[in-house]
């Protein structure tokens, strides 16, 4: 009888841990859901996007790493080349991946296309925009003409730096 009853607070307290850990972890890495946004992929949505996100830039990825605890997000450094409008830095940190998925395979040294939105929390003050995908600076000719047509069209100093 004592022998069941070992047996059975061992595997209550399994449980509970697991449960515990596993609380830990959703927490670490957030909650798994994906958030509706309008799609601004298209050249023709560069006027949208450009009043919706915080910063457009141009910039080269320096550095990648992932979360400590949870390696479904991962803040990525970017050199920045260009920017709408002008952020006055040189670098910036995106967080990107989600709760339930995977942080975008951006490659160190490669130059790529983000749209990207400021967050409440200061170590790392951006995250990707909802609804523009990053692009590899090398295929995103016809967004970066848009840009400039778009900036050109505005007084209102959202000029690239």
């Amino acid at each position: 009888m004592t022998h069941k009853l070992w047996l059975a607070t061992i595997v209550i307290l399994s449980a509970v841990i697991s449960a515990a850990l596993a609380q830990e972890l959703v927490q670490d890495c957030g909650v798994c859901g994906t958030p509706f946004c309008e799609s601004l992929d298209a050249v023709e949505a560069v006027p949208r996007l450009m009043e919706s996100a915080t910063v457009v830039f141009v910039g080269i990825v320096v550095k990648a790493e992932t979360l400590p605890r949870c390696d479904r997000f991962a803040d990525v450094t970017f050199r920045i080349k260009k920017s709408w409008p002008q952020i006055g830095r040189a670098a910036l940190t995106v967080r990107t991946g989600s709760g339930c998925g995977r942080p975008f395979p951006f490659a160190i040294g490669q130059d790529y296309l983000l749209a990207v939105d400021a967050t409440d929390r200061q170590e790392i003050p951006f995250k990707l925009h909802c609804g523009f995908g990053p692009k590899e600076e090398s295929s995103a000719r016809a967004y970066l003409v848009a840009l400039a047509e778009w900036s050109r069209s505005k007084p209102d100093g959202r000029k690239p730096n």
